[in-house]
């Protein structure tokens, strides 16, 4: 008896014994015990066992032997029952077969096998990205608890579609409607805060919340507590909840944190909570400070910063709570008739947040599409071609009792492992596409930072893999299947292209038809794209640099010590080398319509259409704003340091809206409050 360190693995053996049909079992087992022994002693015993395991994942050939010295029948039907385990499906070690030869076969030809991976891993790879895009842009689900129940509250007129509400009108709403289960407010703006008593100080972007925010999200804090209602009152305790990642990153994951306070503009803020990892709502920001009634930005039916996030109650529908929502507002009409053309209406958060992308992606989702499918194309015109040259191989499998189905498989298996490497290959192409989107995409894009392989994309690079077999594999396949046996040993390898000749033409024509579909496609888009870069903004755009500042405007008692701090801090920057102006704006010049707006009239003079006022983005700006942007006046002046604090109100109009209060050519210089208005934006 050998030495049990002699033996071939027990794991392998114990399948061995437990698999192989009782008639042949011991005939197998000592071939393949015999053989172990003569490699072990020539090769050692670790590449031994590795042939063990092998022969034991393909074990047709010995099973064959073991039936043949039997005297059992050979035929393809008896070798089958014979050759495989009892019990189990003959194509599962049929398998292990097929995909040893078609290794083999690509090792035969290497460039064939190289450049159909690459082509399908291009398309794969481009319709994954897509699909990544669209997944955490618009498919994923919203990350709160029953998403779907939340709810946006509009504020519309004639002039504005789509506006943000007053504090008043969130009090009103939450009063008079019972179809929320809650109903909350956050400012529309996300100011920054200037955090001092560090090592460093740092500018954070913060949110204004109501007290219930959280909780009608329904996402509560990891560590700690929301904000209660004492704290949203003026004069209230100063809180803050910080956000998952800055108390990790800033803070050092702090366990004890809660209790502490950080300086926020001079004033020292207690920490009660702290968020659960990933948790944010539409941009990312460091903390949540509790949004004061009687604040100046909470006060006035017209002062519309606040927008409204509702969580229906089970049983509600949308238009149950729509039809709540339009009772209130009639009655918030009828108590302010200067606000009369002011409705209300509801939209899902979901499409709120991410529903006007959704057209976008889906559109570039169907373009990006054809991808895969030229390159089915290409894939099947080159195994085609191959299979030119594999007739011989083919017509001498025939020859040996080799049926079509057998040879189908065998094909097909060539071309699905083709396929998933060529997934895998695009999965890696994808993931670089991903990263180089989170770093250049458009920040407008929504969820742009979670773009990336996850399962979900995974699964969808899977499923495509295996979609695209059909298409570039089956009808190659069969075409193969289907050769002259005569005509194709007689040639050696070079019969039936002929036969193909048809099927070459139809392929290169689907080639012809969605390359031309994609370029033409492709070509409108870049076109688009290269007429949205040549417009003219109505600024100069080259060698303009931007920069966050922020001044400490707590450590200056008066507006002037303020003003005085800006003039200093521009002063040093025109003093740069390379600097030729310098200016600083609440708002960069690019946002029109997203920032804060007032209502402008003249009093005496009607508005068009009888509106009491009209609409207008406003911002604050230094004097040499124009200047450093390359503006130029068309009437009247800029600003000057007169015009500073302590000077008169002026502005600035744009082209359209002076046109608007002085419709007559009334012009400018009419009013003592009129500096000039600029060339249309």
């Amino acid at each position: 008896m050998r030495p049990p360190d002699r033996l071939p693995p027990w794991v392998a053996r114990k399948i061995l014994h437990l698999l192989i049909p009782l008639e042949i079992r011991d005939e197998v087992e000592g071939d393949l015990l015999e053989a172990f022994g003569e490699r072990r002693a020539r090769v050692g015993p670790w590449k031994a066992s590795l042939w063990y395991w092998g022969q034991v994942a393909t074990l047709r050939p010995w099973a064959l032997r073991a039936a043949l010295r039997n005297n059992q029948p050979a035929s393809r039907h008896q070798t089958s029952k014979v050759g495989f385990m009892r019990g189990s499906p003959s194509w599962f070690f049929g398998g292990f077969t097929d995909l040893r030869y078609a290794s083999r076969s690509f090792l035969r030809s290497p460039l064939h096998a190289v450049m159909t991976v690459v082509i399908l891993a291009v398309g794969i790879g481009a319709v994954t990205l897509m699909f990544s895009a669209l997944n955490a842009s618009v498919l994923r689900p919203l990350p709160y608890p029953d998403g779907e129940e939340l709810m946006w509250v509009w504020k519309r007129s004639d002039r504005a579609p789509q506006n943000s509400l007053s504090y008043d009108d969130y009090l009103d709403y939450r009063a008079g409607t019972d179809a929320f289960e809650e109903l909350a407010a956050f400012y529309v703006f996300r100011p920054y805060v200037l955090l001092t008593g560090q090592e460093d100080a740092e500018r954070l972007r913060t949110s204004l919340v109501t007290p219930n925010f959280f909780q009608t999200l329904g996402v509560g804090p990891a560590l700690g507590r929301s904000f209660t209602e004492e704290e949203s009152v003026l004069g209230g305790p100063e809180v803050a909840v910080l956000s998952y990642e800055f108390w990790q990153g800033r803070l050092g994951a702090d366990p004890a944190i809660l209790g502490n306070t950080l300086t926020l503009d001079g004033r020292p803020t207690e920490i009660v909570g702290v968020m659960p990892e990933g948790f944010a709502f539409r941009t990312p920001v460091q903390l949540w400070v509790p949004a004061r009634a009687g604040e100046g930005y909470a006060t006035g039916r017209g002062n519309n910063n606040f927008f409204l996030v509702g969580r229906l109650r089970d049983g509600v529908s949308t238009e149950q709570a729509q039809s709540q929502i339009d009772a209130v507002g009639l009655q918030i009409q009828e108590a302010n008739p200067e606000f009369a053309q002011w409705s209300f209406w509801l939209q899902p958060l979901h499409v709120t947040l991410f529903g006007n992308m959704r057209p976008v992606l889906l559109i570039l989702m169907g373009i990006v599409s054809l991808v895969p499918l030229v390159a089915c194309a290409n894939v099947a015109s080159l195994t085609l071609a191959r299979a030119s040259s594999r007739s011989s191989e083919l017509a001498t499998r025939f020859a040996l009792g080799a049926g079509k189905g057998r040879v189908l498989r065998q094909l097909l298996v060539e071309n699905l492992m083709l396929a998933v490497a060529g997934g895998a290959l695009g999965l890696g192409i994808a993931s670089i596409g991903g990263r180089f989107l989170r770093a250049l995409g458009p920040a407008s894009v929504p969820r742009l930072d979670e773009i990336g392989v996850d399962t979900t994309v995974v699964t969808f690079a899977l499923v495509v893999s295996l979609l695209l077999v059909p298409l570039f594999g089956i009808f190659p396949a069969i075409r193969g299947t289907g050769i002259n046996l005569a005509q194709a040993l007689r040639a050696g390898g070079r019969g039936g292209s002929e036969t193909r000749g048809g099927a070459r033409k139809g392929l290169v024509v689907a080639q012809v038809a969605l390359s031309m579909t994609l370029l033409v496609t492709s070509g409108l888009f870049l076109k688009s794209f290269v007429l949205m870069q040549r417009t003219d903004p109505g600024f100069e755009t080259e060698s303009i640099l931007t920069a966050g500042i922020q001044i400490p405007g707590f450590k200056y008692e008066t507006p002037e010590e303020l003003s005085l701090a800006w003039d200093l801090t521009l002063a040093r920057l025109e003093a740069t080398p390379g600097v030729e102006y310098a200016a600083a704006a609440d708002w960069l010049p690019v946002i029109s319509g997203g920032g804060p707006w007032n209502g402008l009239s003249r009093p005496g003079r009607p508005l068009p259409d009888d509106e009491p006022y009209l609409p207008a983005t406003r911002k604050f700006v230094t004097a040499d704003y124009f200047s450093t942007l390359n503006v130029p006046i068309k009437a009247g002046r800029a600003f000057n340091a007169d015009d500073a604090v302590g000077g008169r109100n002026v502005l600035v109009l744009s082209e359209p809206l002076a046109e608007a209060l002085f419709p007559a050519g009334g012009g400018t210089g009419s009013g003592p409050d009129a500096a000039g208005f600029l060339r249309g934006e």
